[in-house]
C-alpha cells in the first residue's frame, strides 16, 4: 500500500529543488523571466505540497487552507509563465484570483465544511490554471521550437487529469470516512502524477529556454549572413560598374599615349614623359582589371571556359614574360616540368596564365639582384597536377601569412611597387584555384630561405 504522506513529501521536495535550480538559471541569465516565473511556481508548489504532507502535525489552517492557497499562486505562476515565454504581458491579478478567492470561501462554514465543495474548488481551479497554459503554449506553435509538443502533452494531460475529478464528484460525492480507500487511490495517483509532471516541466522549460536562444542565436547569422552578401552583392556592382566606366577613357588615354610615344618629333625628354605616363596608365588599368576581377570572384558571378591546353608551352609562356625584368637584375628564371606530366589537360587556360603571371610577377619584383626564380610542374596522383613557384627573395614574415590570400595583405607596403596592386595578384590567385576546384598555398623556400607559392589543379585530361 502507498504510503500518501510520504508520497506528498516527495512530491514536495523534487518541486522545492526544482523550483530552487530554474530560480538559480535564471539568476545566471535575467534575460529568461520565464524560469523564474516559473521557478517560484514550482517553490511555491512544493512549499503548499510540504504543508499538505504534515497535516497530521499542523492546524488545519495551515495543512488546508494555507497549503492550496500556495498551491492556487503556484498554478497561477505556471499560467504566467507561460505567457512570459509567449511574450506575452503577465496577468498578474487574474493569477492570484483563485487563491484569493479560495481564502474568502474557507470563511463560510458552509463550503470549508464541506470535502467536495473544497475538492470541486481546487480541482476546477488546477484544471483553468494549466488548460490556460497549455493555450498559451498553443498559441506561439508558429514558432517551431522541439519541446514545445512535449509541453502540450504534459500540461495538457495534467489539466485533463485534475479537471477529469470535478464531473467524478458531481456524479458520485465521496465520503471521505466511508470511501477512504477510494479517495487514497485517487489522491496517489494524483500526487503520483503531479510528481511526474514537476519534473517533466522543468526539463521541458529548460529545453525550451535553450532552443529559442539557439533559434535566436541562428536567425542572427542568417541574418548577419544576408546582410554582409548583400554588401558585397553592392560592393561588386560598384566595382563592375566603375570599372566599366574607367576603362573607356582609359583605354583612350592609353592610345594617345602610344601615339605620342611614336611621334618623332618629340624631344628625347618628351619621349621619356610620355612613355611613364604610359606605364602609369597600364598599372592603372591592371589595378581596375584586378579590381573587377577579385569583385566577380567574391560574389560567386566568376565564369570559367575550360579548354583544351598545351601545358609546356603556356609554361615557357609566362615564365619568358618575366625575362626583360629579371635580365635587368641578373636574376637566373628556369622552368622544371615533371617528364609525367601531361601533355595537354582540360582547364581555363585564360586564367592559368593569370594565376601565374601574378605569381612570377611577385617573385620577379622581390628577388634581388643575382637571385633564382624557377618554375615547376608536376603530376599528382588522382590526375591532379602541381604548379611551384620558387624564388630567393626576403620571403614573407609569419605575422602576415594569415592574411597572405586575402585582399587586405600588401606584399610590402613600405615599398611602392608593393603598395601599388596592394597585395590584389595573391588574393586574385587564390580565389581563381579555388574557382577552378584547385588550392594554393604557401611556404618557406629551400634552407628558408625565399618563397614557395604551390598551386594545385584538378583538370580534365584532354580527350584522344
Amino acid at each position: 500500500m502507498f504510503d500518501l504522506p510520504t508520497l506528498f513529501f516527495l512530491t514536495s521536495v523534487t518541486a522545492t529543488f526544482l523550483g530552487v535550480v530554474l530560480l538559480a538559471l535564471w539568476v545566471q541569465d535575467r534575460k529568461l523571466p520565464m524560469l523564474a516565473i516559473w521557478g517560484s511556481a514550482q517553490l511555491l508548489g512544493g512549499i503548499g505540497m510540504g504543508l499538505v504532507a504534515a497535516r497530521s502535525q499542523l492546524p488545519d489552517s495551515i495543512s488546508i487552507v494555507a497549503a492550496n492557497m500556495l498551491v492556487l499562486i503556484a498554478c497561477g505562476l505556471a499560467w504566467n509563465g507561460a505567457r512570459s515565454f509567449e511574450r506575452r504581458r503577465p496577468l498578474w491579478l487574474p493569477g492570484i484570483a483563485a487563491a484569493v478567492l479560495w481564502l474568502a470561501a474557507c470563511q463560510i462554514p458552509a463550503f470549508y465544511e464541506s470535502f467536495n465543495n473544497r475538492v470541486l474548488f481546487l480541482y476546477s481551479a488546477i484544471a483553468i490554471h494549466f488548460g490556460l497554459a497549455t493555450r498559451e503554449f498553443w498559441r506561439g506553435r508558429d514558432e517551431y521550437l522541439p519541446s514545445r509538443w512535449m509541453v502540450l502533452v504534459v500540461l495538457g494531460s495534467h489539466a485533463l487529469l485534475y479537471g477529469s475529478r470535478v464531473p467524478l464528484t458531481l456524479l458520485w460525492p465521496h465520503d471521505p470516512a466511508a470511501s477512504l480507500p477510494a479517495l487514497r487511490g485517487w489522491f496517489v495517483l494524483l500526487t503520483a502524477e503531479t510528481l511526474i509532471h514537476a519534473t517533466a516541466m522543468a526539463v521541458l522549460l529548460v529545453a525550451l529556454t535553450k532552443e529559442r536562444a539557439e533559434a535566436i542565436a541562428v536567425h542572427h547569422l542568417i541574418a548577419a549572413r544576408e546582410a554582409g552578401e548583400a554588401v558585397s552583392a553592392a560592393k561588386t556592382r560598384f566595382i563592375a560598374q566603375m570599372s566599366h566606366e574607367l576603362r573607356t577613357p582609359l583605354n583612350a588615354l592609353l592610345g594617345f599615349a602610344q601615339l605620342l610615344r611614336d611621334d618623332r618629333r618629340l624631344a628625347p625628354d618628351q619621349k621619356q614623359h610620355v612613355e611613364m605616363l604610359e606605364d602609369g596608365g597600364r598599372h592603372l588599368l591592371a589595378l581596375v582589371n584586378d579590381s573587377l576581377d577579385l569583385a566577380m570572384i567574391e560574389s560567386g558571378r566568376l565564369t570559367l571556359h575550360p579548354e583544351e591546353t598545351a601545358l609546356r608551352p603556356v609554361l615557357a609562356e609566362c615564365l619568358a614574360m618575366q625575362g626583360p625584368a629579371t635580365a635587368a637584375k641578373f636574376v637566373e628564371l628556369s622552368l622544371q616540368v615533371d617528364p609525367g606530366l601531361p601533355e595537354t589537360v582540360v582547364l581555363d587556360t585564360t586564367r592559368l596564365r593569370q594565376i601565374l603571371i601574378n605569381l612570377l610577377g611577385n617573385a620577379t619584383r622581390f628577388t634581388p639582384k643575382h637571385g633564382r626564380i624557377s618554375l615547376g610542374a608536376e603530376a599528382l596522383a588522382g590526375g591532379r597536377i602541381a604548379l611551384t613557384v620558387t624564388d630567393t627573395g626576403p620571403g614573407v614574415a609569419p605575422a602576415r601569412r594569415a592574411t597572405l590570400f586575402t585582399d587586405a595583405a600588401p606584399l610590402d607596403p613600405l615599398s611602392p611597387l608593393g603598395h601599388r596592386n596592394a597585395g590584389l595578384g595573391l588574393a586574385i590567385s587564390a580565389g581563381l584555384a579555388r574557382a577552378m576546384g584547385g588550392s594554393i598555398a604557401f611556404s618557406d623556400g629551400p634552407g628558408g630561405r625565399g618563397s614557395v607559392f604551390r598551386v594545385e589543379l584538378p583538370p580534365e585530361p584532354a580527350a584522344g
